[in-house]
């Protein structure tokens, strides 16, 4: 009879601690899910409604038309988890790139890699080298505290520079925060998941 009490007890405990967790993330959620909203409309969507059900966002500076030709980086991040990555258009010879480094006036420096290898699209007015590579919030935070960065692609057959302007360090903070706000509303919403499971759980049982 005392185990069965006890047995009792520890389920209404955790039933409480549930319910107290599902409250608290309940409310991280709704502040998180706001915060991606308003960020979120700072940026462009890129999405194709019919046939993607999740876009990827960047600013509308580096939307597609508008850089036809040019060397040059875009920030995006995914509409789905917020997954970070600064994808890299080169114009030239081939590179087959493999490292993207942001270097500071003070020699400092982060190195991106790659999350595939190098896709190469070619017509008829030149060779273009799109490279894709996984970010993270601390090149915002090196992009934050220095000035005067030069970006720079490395690849097996030689290096090239990236034209990095202070509308592109500002485009790069932008999905950088935008990326952190969706990362952190995925992570609550499977924990909120988990923490109505458990409740459902535990009431079955009480």
């Amino acid at each position: 009879e005392a185990r069965k009490q006890a047995q009792a007890l520890l389920i209404e405990v955790e039933l409480a601690e549930a319910r107290t967790g599902k409250h608290y993330t309940d409310s991280l959620l709704a502040e998180s899910t706001a915060r991606a909203t308003s960020l979120a409309a700072t940026l462009y969507l890129d999405k194709d409604a019919q046939y993607q059900d999740y876009g990827t966002y960047y600013a509308s500076r580096y939307r597609t038309e508008k850089n036809v030709g040019k060397t040059y980086l875009r920030p995006q991040t995914s509409e789905k988890d917020g997954a970070f990555t600064i994808t890299t258009f080169y114009r030239g010879k081939p590179l087959d790139a493999h490292t993207l480094r942001f270097t500071a006036s003070d020699g400092s420096y982060v190195e991106l890699q790659p999350t595939a290898k190098p896709y190469v699209m070619s017509d008829a007015t030149g060779r273009t080298e799109r490279t894709d590579f996984a970010a993270s919030p601390d090149v915002a935070h090196f992009v934050v505290q220095h000035t005067n960065i030069k970006v720079t692609i490395i690849g097996e057959n030689g290096k090239a520079q990236i034209p990095f302007t202070k509308a592109d360090a500002q485009a790069l903070i932008q999905v950088s925060d935008l990326a952190t706000a969706l990362q952190a509303t995925t992570t609550l919403q499977a924990q909120r998941q988990e923490l109505i499971r458990r409740i459902t759980f535990y009431e079955g049982r009480r």
